[in-house]
């Protein structure tokens, strides 16, 4: 394998998308989510904060609903992200004291689900 230097013609890259002066193709990264917090409830509602690394462009979006099979979905208050940074999802018109399913979801990327119950008041 030869080694990268300066002033030499790369023939291979480590990642292997240059093989033998070959073009394999770019590598697709699929988008990182991290960091993902409830940082408000309130009786109608919660607010979903995230990190989320698109490594791309992708716009974030969080499903939600009273089981697993969600139902409705948020847009991430940021929209269409090409940088890593925190998002932010805030979902409305919920029934107070009720678990709510979500998960989110980023390209092809999506986090486990979690539940976040309401306020009661």
């Amino acid at each position: 394998m030869d080694r990268i230097t300066l002033g030499r013609k790369i023939d291979r890259i480590v990642l292997g998308v240059i093989i033998d002066k070959k073009y394999l193709g770019a590598i697709d990264l699929e988008p990182i989510i991290s960091e993902v917090e409830v940082s408000l409830v309130v009786n109608t509602g919660f607010t979903v904060t995230a990190t989320v690394d698109p490594r791309g462009t992708v716009t974030p979006v969080l499903h939600y609903g009273l089981t697993t099979a969600y139902g409705s979905t948020v847009d991430a208050t940021e929209g269409e992200i090409s940088e890593a940074g925190t998002v932010t999802f805030t979902v409305t018109g919920l029934t107070q004291n009720t678990t709510y399913n979500y998960k989110i979801l980023a390209g092809e990327t999506e986090t486990e689900n979690a539940t976040q119950k309401t306020a009661n008041e």
